[in-house]
Parts: structure tokens; C-alpha cells; sequence
């Protein structure tokens, strides 16, 4: 997927439901040890997805399931950033307690992108060592769907999730 395409789809993304770790640009730039162009159009892709969602007109839809695991080594200021963002209409956190045990959200982070326009199906996306896949066959987007929708079944409630970042935080 080009660039170009990538940032398109931004602008005109609807809801974005996502199984991973953190989302900010300083941690972008310190996880990754990739291309300085990659690093630069991945955070503009999110920064964009950023301002999507604080929007206040027809804001993006964030869904995130989160490890407990992925906020292991996260800053105070990163959880009460979680925490914060949590409170918005648009946004739903949840936290996949180490209690879950194995699930299928164990094989990685993944994105799935769904947009208003039915013209635009939604997109699976995957980061992985070697770089990125945008992935559009809709067969393998509706198992990362199921997968998502099991996933947030075996995680706490938004409520408790926020309630475990708040503990969390205040434990750093």
C-alpha cells in the first residue's frame, strides 16, 4: 500500500479496532529500529488517526484491547494518558488481564481499519520485525474481526480496565 493510499485511508477511516501496545510518537520512535522514512510516515499515519479522534466533528472510533502485559514498562504519564483518552464517547479500552491465560491475541498486535465509504472494505493491518502489511483479502479481515470480538469478550469491562491503568499508575 502506498503512502499515499495510507494517508488517504486516514482521513477518511470510520473506526479503527486495534489489539496492541502503546500508541504515542516518542514510543513509536523508541520500539522501532526500522527506516527514518518508515518511522516518519508511520507517526504521521498516527498522528493523523490523532487528530481523527479527538475531532470533534464526526470523530474516529477507537477500540483497543490491551494486554496487561503491553503496560508492564509504560510511564505514569502514558497510563493516565490511556486512562484520559478512555473517558472520550469515542473511545473503549479494555485490558486483557494476565488472568485470560493463552488466547489468540498472544500472536501479535493487529489493526483492523473499517471505513464509512462501502467502496473502502476494511483493511487488516499487521507490524511485524521486517516492516508492515496493509492486507485487504476480506477473508483474513473477518478472522482478525472474530479474533477482536472474542478477544474483547475474555478482556475486562471499560470500567474495570480503567480502574486497572488508574491502580497501575498509581503504582509507578
Amino acid at each position: 500500500m502506498t503512502d499515499q493510499r495510507l494517508r488517504r485511508l486516514g482521513e477518511v477511516l470510520k473506526e479503527l479496532r486495534k489489539r496492541a501496545g502503546m500508541s504515542q510518537p516518542g514510543f513509536a520512535r523508541a520500539r522501532v529500529q526500522r527506516s527514518r522514512r518508515w518511522v516518519e510516515n508511520q507517526i504521521e499515519v498516527r498522528m493523523l488517526r490523532r487528530q481523527r479522534l479527538l475531532s470533534e466533528e464526526d470523530p474516529l472510533v477507537f477500540h483497543a484491547i490491551m494486554t496487561e502485559s503491553a503496560l508492564a514498562h509504560a510511564s505514569s504519564a502514558q497510563l493516565a494518558l490511556i486512562r484520559e483518552q478512555a473517558g472520550r464517547d469515542n473511545v473503549t479500552v479494555q485490558l486483557l488481564p494476565w488472568s485470560a491465560g493463552p488466547n489468540d491475541g498472544q500472536m501479535g498486535p493487529f489493526t483492523v481499519l473499517d471505513f464509512p465509504v462501502k467502496m473502502d472494505r476494511s483493511v487488516l493491518y499487521v507490524e511485524h520485525a521486517a516492516g508492515s502489511l496493509h492486507l485487504e483479502d476480506q477473508s483474513k479481515v473477518k478472522v482478525a474481526k472474530l479474533t477482536f470480538t472474542h478477544l474483547s469478550k475474555l478482556a475486562l469491562s471499560p470500567a474495570e480496565s480503567a480502574d486497572r491503568i488508574e491502580r497501575l499508575a498509581a503504582e509507578r
